[in-house]
């Protein structure tokens, strides 16, 4: 009995080594493999750099680090540096790109025992640094716009005499494509209405080119821009930079365009940084390379005045040389108008202000029902501000045609919006805006004039 305790005794601490040598001998296997792995396992690095012109430093250029088999992208800062962060050890290549410049790709070796503090990438300019007046039949001289459509070299002062034009069919959603039935309907109301120029949010197409022309009107052609868009991810820079360069090249020779018109109100969200008024700087070089000499005016529409001339969010002129109008949405109360605000913009910017959005819309919030007359005075006496104004080269109203989509069912004419000082009765109800009031049709919608027609029509038909 004794002996047989004492020799399972014995098992028990045999089996108990043999048990613990098992578990350090896994520990050890397993501390190997790691240690394995960490050789195995390439080693990343930090690289940071500067990029810079004639010796100063140049914010908003996309630069990129590539090889075989990686590549990393970085947008320089408002100091001109850029960072690459975890790059793993390689021969390198090194390229800069912003529009309107130039620099050589530079090869370099990146590893963890050299590793490279600051590279300098120096760029060159590839455009002129002063935008040269354009020689084609739009173009921008000091405060004014001009135009020579026949080409006979004789430019005459364009004064804006416009509307935001986005006919959304009832039932429909945005800004869309429309068929010819839509243009065969507006476009001969806007020329009785003595209207020159049309504004779009989003792109034109040809066929609405096509129409305009017909009737001698003109296009600020929209170029929209997402309010979700990142302007500090490069690769999101250069798919909007792409598509914009494709849409003038596409554009630029019909004879319909007056200008470019990018975004709209970016600095209310997503453009509220100089990241925004860099790529605002580069798709107008992008448009100045596209077309050359003849080129079209490029113009931002801005919300209100905000930010125009601030040094850190690069919006002033020696920031943006080929921005060639500043657009902006202006709603004011009746009581304070536009002069003061052309009056400080005349402080930051030497470029002629469009006032790409005003007016009110038609419906009383107090009531619950229209006050047309009040919409007219109130577009009568903005209009009248911007004919006498030294800045400004006209506006486009806020808006062709009521649309049903904006607060709700686009089957339905709904109340709904904001609260804003701007309006008589507190508030702006976005379905409401129209010139024309919109309703159902057997094919297409039928419009109804509202008494803003005829304001715009006699202020139109007398202002040159």
């Amino acid at each position: 009995m004794v002996n047989d305790m004492k020799r399972r005794a014995i098992i028990h601490n045999i089996f108990s080594h043999i048990l613990v040598i098992f578990i350090i001998s896994i520990l050890l296997i397993s501390n190997c493999e790691d240690q394995i792995d960490k050789i195995d396992e390439p080693q990343k690095v930090s690289i940071s750099g500067e990029v810079t012109i004639n010796g100063k430093p140049l914010p908003a250029v996309i630069v990129t680090l590539y090889s075989n088999e990686n590549q990393y992208q970085s947008l320089s800062d408002l100091f001109g540096n850029f960072q690459f962060s975890e790059v793993i050890e390689g021969k390198y290549q090194i390229t800069a790109f912003r529009p309107g410049y130039h620099s050589d790709t530079i090869t370099t070796q990146i590893s963890e025992s050299d590793p490279i503090s600051n590279i300098n990438i120096p760029v060159e300019l590839e455009v002129p640094v002063t935008k040269p007046v354009s020689t084609g039949p739009v173009r921008v001289v000091n405060r004014d716009l001009q135009t020579d459509y026949d080409g006979d070299g004789n430019y005459k002062s364009f004064f804006i005499k416009g509307v935001g034009y986005s006919p959304t069919p009832i039932g429909s959603w945005g800004d869309l494509i429309y068929p010819d039935q839509v243009y065969n309907r507006d476009i001969p109301l806007l020329k009785y209405m003595n209207c020159n120029a049309i504004r779009t949010w989003g792109k034109v197409n040809s066929l609405l080119l096509d129409k305009v022309e017909q009737y001698k009107i003109k296009v600020l052609a929209g170029f929209w821009v997402s309010t979700t868009a990142d302007f500090f991810n490069p690769s999101e820079r250069l798919n909007i930079i792409s598509e914009f360069e494709t849409y003038v090249t596409s554009y630029k020779d019909y004879p319909a365009i007056l200008a470019w018109s990018l975004g709209n109100e970016q600095n209310y969200v997503n453009g509220d940084n100089w990241a925004w008024y860099s790529l605002v700087e580069d798709l107008a070089v992008t448009a100045y390379k596209v077309e050359g000499d003849k080129y079209h005016p490029v113009a931002t529409p801005n919300g209100d005045r905000y930010r125009v001339g601030f040094t850190d969010y690069l919006a002033r002129d020696v920031d943006l040389p080929y921005l060639d109008i500043w657009g902006m949405n202006l709603y004011k109360s009746d009581h304070e108008g536009f002069n003061q605000t052309f009056f400080m913009y005349s402080a930051f910017s030497s470029k002629p202000l469009w006032i790409s959005e005003y007016g009110i819309d038609a419906y009383d919030n107090r009531i619950n029902q229209e006050y047309e007359i009040e919409q007219a005075k109130f577009a009568r006496n903005r209009l009248i501000e911007m004919v006498n104004s030294q800045v400004c080269i006209g506006g486009t109203l806020m808006a062709y045609s009521d649309e049903w989509w904006k607060a709700g069912n686009p089957d339905a004419h709904d109340p709904g919006g904001y609260n804003t000082n701007a309006h008589p009765d507190g508030y702006s109800n976005e379905e409401w805006w129209g010139i024309f009031r919109v309703a159902k049709g057997s094919t297409i919608d039928v419009l109804t004039k509202r008494a803003v027609f005829d304001t715009l029509k006699f202020i139109f038909g007398k202002t040159n």
